[in-house]
């Protein structure tokens, strides 16, 4: 029997990024054309399926859930088109370096690392902590994994997702203190330092009390970390120490794992993104760009997982 034949690769590709980037805007900087031909791009898609992808709102799109279906798989199959292509194409010797906060390191990073490890047993990779806000100098590292506001303008920037806060407990401390509705952390320990401390108006329990609707009175801590140990307090409540209103990208491995669990919301939304950067200079080079493709595939990939208990 025949294969049916495949929609263009132009439209999968604008579908793919815009569902894993969350706009056509910032899929369109990624592929380097207008928002418009995204649009153009996706309708053709649409017609050729014969299925909606996305609804339409005011100034934003929304995946459909085949929208949802069909992504991981699409953002999956690219990835493998590319490591085949690099495969036959290009002989990688050089090594890999990357840098990022300890924090992103430990919780983020190195829970994912083995499979890139898998499929590039090739590049190998050196890691190093940040030591300044844009290392991307001559002698810097290839790429650099930053949780910022704005991205610095001289280097490309690709967002891998915005974070978000959402509060966090054992399982065993979730059943002992009876944790079933938002008032019921006013009665136990709230961990600090797992938020955004670095950035300046950035929310915290305070504001989460206030998006739950619950009263509360002025929110102290004995304890403090410094901004390069935010994954501290995630140890602190694996071990039951406490609930701790966590970035996202600290906590889903754990998440992932049972170690924590999102007993409710609300979940803050924030205006800070995780980015991925690479200097203009070396992002072509293959082994830096199959990093690019992977952990781009990674991100969208999160999106697919079940969603966060009390993501509203």
């Amino acid at each position: 029997m025949p294969l049916r034949r495949l929609p263009s690769l132009n439209a999968l590709r604008a579908f793919e990024a815009t569902v894993r980037c969350g706009s056509m805007k910032l899929a369109a900087q990624e592929l380097s054309v207008t928002p418009g031909a995204i649009s153009q791009q996706i309708r053709a898609l649409e017609q050729d399926l014969g299925v909606a992808l996305f609804r339409r709102e005011a100034r934003k799109v929304i995946p459909t859930k085949a929208a949802e279906s069909l992504q991981p798989d699409i953002t999956t199959a690219f990835l493998q088109m590319r490591q085949s292509l690099d495969r036959v194409t290009h002989k990688v010797d050089r090594e890999l370096k990357l840098n990022t906060s300890a924090a992103m390191i430990t919780k983020f990073l190195l829970p994912r690392l083995p499979r890139f490890a898998a499929l590039h047993p090739d590049i190998p990779i050196s890691i190093e902590t940040e030591i300044a806000l844009n290392p991307m100098e001559h002698d810097g590292p290839d790429l650099s994994i930053r949780v910022t506001r704005t991205p610095p303008k001289d280097v490309l920037a690709r967002l891998l997702f915005e974070e978000c806060l959402l509060p966090v407990a054992s399982p065993d401390l979730i059943a002992a203190k009876g944790l079933r509705k938002p008032e019921d952390l006013l009665s136990v320990t709230l961990l600090p330092g797992g938020g955004l401390p670095m950035f300046e108006s950035a929310p915290g329990w305070a504001q989460w009390f206030d998006a739950a609707g619950i009263p509360h009175p002025e929110i102290h801590s004995a304890m403090r970390f410094e901004r390069n140990a935010a994954d501290y307090p995630v140890d602190m409540a694996i071990a039951g120490s406490g609930v701790m209103l966590c970035r996202a990208s600290l906590c889903h491995t754990a998440l992932q794992s049972g170690q924590l669990i999102c007993p409710f919301g609300p979940v803050l939304r924030t205006d800070v993104g995780v980015y991925l950067l690479a200097r203009h200079d070396r992002k072509s080079e293959p082994h830096v760009r199959a990093f690019i493709d992977w952990m781009q595939a990674e991100a969208g990939l999160l999106r697919t997982l079940p969603s966060l208990h009390g993501g509203h």
